[in-house]
This record gives C-alpha cells, sequence and structure tokens, in this order.
C-alpha cells in the first residue's frame, strides 16, 4: 500500500506546484514521480510474502493487486511520456492541475486493484471518475470539449446510480458490504427464495454499472462523443487507464473476489447462471456492434473509440471464464491495447495539431511526408488488429487459447471473436492505405526531436514484447 500513499502525495504535490513556483517543471516531476512509485511497486512484489489486510480489512494486498497496481502505474507513466508536447504547448489546462487530476485518477485505479470491500470499488471507482469528468471539458473553448465533459459526466453519474443501487441490494440481502462477508450472508439466503432474488438483481446492477465504465455495449453510447469532444491527449487517457482501471475492478469482483469466498459464490453461480449468460451476450454484442459502426467512421478518433468498444468486448470473454490463465490472457490483452492505443492517439494528437484535422484525410500521404509517423501508427494499428509479429497478435492468440482450453464449447464466441477481428482489419488498414497509398498533402507535421524517441522507443514495444513475451507471461503467471 505505500504506493497508493506515494501517489496520494505525489497528486497533492502537483496541485501546489504551481503555488511553490515549480508550475514548469511539474511534468518532469509527475513522471520521474511515477516512474519512482512503479519502482516500488515492482519491489514490493518482488519482497511480498503472503498478503496483508490493510484499512480495516477493505483492501488487500497481494499479487493480484500488485502486478495490476504495477500495469496501471506503467500506463501512467507512458502517458506522461508520450504527453510532454501537450505540457510544452501548455494546451486547454493548468499544467499542475491536470497532472494532479492524472495522479488522482491513478489512485482511484490502485485501489481498484485491491478492494475486498464494496465501498472501496465505489470510491475506486469515482476517484477515477471524478478527474475524467473534468480533464473531458478542460479545453474550456471548445464546445465539443465542454459537450463532452456534460455528457461524461451525466452518463458517469447515471451508472454510478445503477451500481450503488446493486451494492444497496447486496447489502439488504446479505447485511454486508464485505465480500467475504457477503458470501457467508448468502449461506443464510439459499433458503428464501426472495433474497437470492435480491441478490441477483443485485448482482446485475453491479455489472450494468460496471459494463458502463469499461463502455460494454449497449452501454457504450456516451464512448464516441466523449472520446471525441474531449482533448485528444486526455481521450488517451481515457481509453487506455480507465478501461483498464474498470476492467480490473471487474475482474476483482466477478472473477476474483466473489469465486474466492467460500463455496456460497459457487452455488450461487451453479444454480442461478444468469450471470454468466448475461456476461455472454454483452461480450458478444460489444464485439459486433464496435467492429460493425467503426466501419463506417470517416475520422481516426471516431473509430478508435469504437475500436475500444469492441477490444472491451474481448477482454469481457475472460471475466466470463475466471481462472489463473484467463487472468493472466487480461492482463497481456489490457496491456497490448494500451500500448497500441497510447501510441494510436500520440500520433493523432502531433496530426491533429499540424492540420488542425482527424479525419483520414489529414493522414493522406503522411508515409511520405512523414514516415516516422507513419511507420509507428501503422504498428499500432497492427497490434489492435492482432496481426503478427505484434504484440496485439500474441494478446488475441493467447487470450482465445486460454479460453478454449477451459470450455471447448465456448467455440462459438471464439468463432464469432474471430469474425470482429477480420471486419476490424478493414477500418485499420483504411488508414495504413490513407497514409501510404495517398497523395502527399502541403502541411508538414513536426515533431520535436524528443518526442519523436519516446514516440519510437514505446512503438517498438509492440513489435518487441510481441516477438519476446517471456515478461509478460511470467508477469500474468503470478497473478493468481
Amino acid at each position: 500500500m505505500n504506493a497508493l500513499i506515494a501517489t496520494s502525495v505525489l497528486g497533492l504535490f502537483a496541485m501546489i506546484s504551481e503555488i511553490i513556483g515549480l508550475k514548469k517543471w511539474i511534468w518532469l516531476i509527475s513522471t520521474i514521480g511515477i516512474a519512482g512509485i512503479l519502482g516500488l511497486t515492482v519491489y514490493e512484489a518482488i519482497a511480498m510474502n503472503g498478503t496483508q489486510e490493510v484499512f480495516y480489512g477493505m483492501m488487500r494486498q497481494d499479487n493480484f493487486s500488485s502486478i495490476f497496481s504495477g500495469l496501471l502505474l506503467f500506463i501512467t507513466l507512458l502517458w506522461f511520456l508520450l504527453a510532454k508536447d501537450h505540457y510544452r504547448e501548455g494546451n486547454h489546462a493548468n499544467p499542475s492541475d491536470q497532472s494532479a487530476l492524472i495522479i488522482f485518477a491513478t489512485v482511484g485505479g490502485l485501489i481498484l486493484t485491491s478492494y475486498t470491500n464494496l465501498t472501496m470499488l465505489f470510491l475506486g471507482i469515482e476517484i477515477v471518475s471524478i478527474p475524467m469528468f473534468i480533464l473531458a471539458g478542460s479545453d474550456k473553448k471548445n464546445i465539443l470539449s465542454n459537450e463532452s465533459s456534460l455528457k461524461y459526466f451525466i452518463m458517469g453519474a447515471f451508472a454510478t446510480g445503477i451500481m450503488l443501487f446493486g451494492i444497496a441490494l447486496l447489502y439488504g440481502a446479505t447485511g454486508s458490504f464485505d465480500l467475504a462477508g457477503i458470501s457467508n450472508g448468502l449461506q443464510m439466503t439459499f433458503q428464501n427464495p426472495n433474497m437470492i432474488f435480491l441478490v441477483l438483481i443485485g448482482i446485475t446492477f453491479l455489472m450494468v454499472g460496471l459494463a458502463f465504465k469499461v463502455s460494454a455495449a449497449p452501454f457504450h453510447f456516451w464512448v464516441p462523443d466523449v472520446y471525441e469532444g474531449a482533448p485528444t491527449v486526455i481521450t488517451a487517457f481515457m481509453s487506455t487507464f480507465v478501461k483498464t482501471a474498470a476492467f480490473v475492478a471487474f475482474l476483482r469482483l466477478f472473477g476474483y473476489g466473489f469465486s474466492h469466498y467460500g463455496e456460497s459464490w459457487m452455488k450461487l453461480f451453479e444454480n442461478y447462471p444468469i450471470w454468466w449468460y448475461q456476461l455472454l451476450f454483452l461480450a458478444a454484442i460489444t464485439i459486433l456492434v464496435g467492429n460493425i459502426i467503426a466501419v463506417s467512421q470517416n475520422n481516426l478518433k471516431r473509430t478508435l473509440a469504437y475500436s475500444g468498444i469492441a477490444q472491451a468486448g474481448y477482454v469481457l470473454l475472460t471475466i466470463i471464464v475466471p481462472t489463473a490463465d484467463t487472468t493472466s490472457a487480461l492482463f497481456i490483452y489490457t496491456a497490448s491495447y494500451s500500448i497500441a492505443t497510447l501510441v494510436a492517439f500520440t500520433a493523432l494528437y502531433h496530426v491533429q495539431k499540424a492540420k488542425n484535422d482527424y479525419s483520414f484525410d489529414a493522414f493522406r500521404g503522411l508515409g511520405k511526408s512523414n514516415p516516422g509517423i507513419a511507420v509507428v501508427l501503422t504498428l499500432a494499428m497492427l497490434s489492435l488488429g492482432g496481426i503478427p509479429p505484434t504484440l496485439g497478435f500474441f494478446a488475441k492468440f493467447y487470450l482465445f487459447k486460454s479460453i478454449l482450453a477451459l470450455q471447448p464449447e465456448f467455440i462459438f464466441i471464439i468463432l464469432l471473436a474471430i469474425l470482429g477481428s477480420l471486419i476490424s482489419l478493414y477500418y485499420y488498414f483504411k488508414v495504413i492505405i490513407s497514409m501510404f497509398g495517398g497523395e502527399e498533402t502541403s502541411t508538414k507535421v513536426e515533431i520535436n526531436l524528443s518526442d519523436r524517441i519516446i514516440l519510437y522507443a514505446v512503438a517498438a514495444l509492440i513489435i518487441i514484447l510481441g516477438l519476446i513475451p517471456g515478461i509478460l507471461l511470467e508477469l500474468g503467471s503470478m497473478i493468481i
């Protein structure tokens, strides 16, 4: 839990950095701070012996929390590195405020990796979400940014209300907010059909609330407008860190929390498998809706928004069959998706900055005028599409393999997922063809040398980890 405390302190420091005259250094301080906390998390994971209950038993430090905390901190670190130009330009928001909000959102994500109490689940979700409501509207002179913030706030509040209702129903049926206490309380509810009904409705409402957060269909309709209206660097953070944190919360609750607290949960799910069918439906419709609608988009920002919806469907498959292998698959897949998406949005940011446009036309001829950006964006598109030898290919292969090894009858949903991946190749290659097949535009995209080096280094991870995925497999095997 030292990482949680250190991140909170870093966020407070970022908030007052302008007052003490360190405003121009805030990017460097934040980046070094997050890197140091990531190092601390790695050290704690190596040195940890067993599990540790903290905050009066409402949170637990274990391998699950350590590995996923490391992943979330790594995503935040990559975001700060790739957002360097955004800080240099002084775009939209006060850099001190923006850094503080990003770091506080990171605190919420760390809570979601380790909660064992539904109260902490709620707090973690809100600590992640509230800074995003503000940052989505940080481009105050842009009406689309203001609209994005309002839509995100309204839909976020709606999702939170549904989730709270589910928590209240579970508490009413079992008399506890603690996952272990809920499991014990279920022993007394099996003889009462009315109480079982409350539990099932409560679980369903929790599922719906979290489905909003991960942008699963049919609760995805806020995503394209919010992603398009928000500043591009903020969209990059929302589509990677926030989504990964929400999936970790989802997995901690359904895949790791409930199933690890006695036989009562397993008995409930075996006798009333409605939650299982609900997740299966969510995954299938999310894959189809995201990929099919993405085909008709005419700008990269909305395309990546719908692509992110489809990617959420693949990740949901791991929660339907929660085991050590599928948990490892979720870790690898979210890492792969986050790296590729951050690279894609960074390339989009630089093109949009130069041309004030993020339609596919803005990328026409980019392979001739800016081959470096074109290559890294191509790597990102290939990885998101699951083309070898990228990390995205390995992540999808490992995910499908893990599910089929445990549930061979899931072949139909895997075939559906493969169909979705084939559909996605159309719009990913649409970007690539536009860059290398179109006529060169007159406007050249200029990128600072240090920013280019950082972007190329992060993009290189897509190939390096795709060819040598051993480190991710090792980390994934340590989770459970």
